[in-house]
């Protein structure tokens, strides 16, 4: 009966999203806010459990005097909370712990696409023997090619956000990287569709199973 009872919750919750296709109505509101409290509440409870209770309060509780930096991160989460308060002297105290998040977050996003694309895509081709016989030529010409695109796409942004002044080479590359940028948004659109019309596929036959499945616990 539970089971049956959780299919049919799913089917209701399912047909409730897809109704978004005709129009926005007050099911599929109900439906997006259901699931993405769910979501939250699921996040917030790992945090909880794993990260504040498991990795911050159980260690220092256990042995203070080994983990003093938990006074460190207690006074930071303290400081943050201030943000909800109704008073604009106390919320100013809750800038400090939000600068160094966005400061160390920003930090490693760029540390990691420079560390883990930008580099290598610009340094493989000094690494390669065009000329060497182990190496087949139409793996150098794709690293070229790659390395061409990468160029050209900074080259594009350089030219939209900083106003650099052009040459007939700028330029051509800027234009390299447009097309590029234009590929590559119309491989991400048609990978995106295509997941979508699977997920449509899939809930479609999840939904004709789950009828017939109620058709036979009927019967």
């Amino acid at each position: 009966m539970s089971e049956t009872l959780g299919m049919i919750t799913a089917l209701a919750l399912t047909l409730a999203l897809f109704s978004r296709v005709w129009q926005n109505n007050r099911a599929f509101r109900w439906a997006a806010h259901l699931l993405l409290g769910a979501w939250l509440g699921y996040i917030v409870a790992i945090m909880l459990r794993q990260v504040l209770w498991s990795l911050v309060l159980r260690p220092f509780l256990q042995m203070p005097s080994a983990h003093p930096e938990v006074l460190i991160t207690l006074a930071l989460m303290l400081l943050l909370s201030l943000r909800l308060s109704s008073h604009p002297a106390l919320r100013g105290w809750g800038i400090l712990p939000l600068g160094m998040l966005a400061g160390g977050g920003s930090a490693l996003i760029l540390a990691g696409a420079l560390r883990g694309s930008l580099m290598p895509q610009l340094l493989i081709p000094a690494q390669l023997h065009f000329f060497s016989d182990t190496l087949p030529w139409w793996d150098a010409a794709a690293v070229t090619a790659a390395t061409l695109a990468t160029i050209g796409v900074i080259m594009y942004f350089s030219q939209r956000d900083f106003q650099t002044p052009s040459s007939l080479l700028v330029d051509g590359l800027a234009l390299l990287g447009y097309y590029v940028l234009m590929i590559a948004f119309g491989a991400v659109l048609a990978t995106t569709a295509g997941a979508r019309i699977t997920l449509l596929i899939d809930r479609v036959q999840y939904i004709l199973t789950l009828i017939q499945h109620l058709i036979g616990f009927s019967a």
